[in-house]
């Protein structure tokens, strides 16, 4: 019988250990937050590409004169 309460006192330590949770949580919250990230990026590439085209061409016009 004293094997039985020691066994399973093991057991509900065991289900009440959460000491690894943590640590898959903040790997999937960085997971989420790097594929936002990477998400954002890509649009923003395509608005400074643009920026930067429209600030050569206004150099351009200046430059020429126009």
């Amino acid at each position: 019988m004293l094997k039985f309460v020691a066994c399973l006192h093991s057991y509900c330590i065991f289900l009440n250990d959460r000491a690894g949770t943590p640590s898959i949580e903040t790997a999937g919250i960085i997971a989420f937050v790097a594929i936002a990230i990477l998400a954002a990026l890509g649009t923003m590439g395509d608005t400074i590409q643009n920026v930067f085209s429209s600030v050569t061409s206004d150099l351009q016009d200046q430059i020429n004169g126009s």
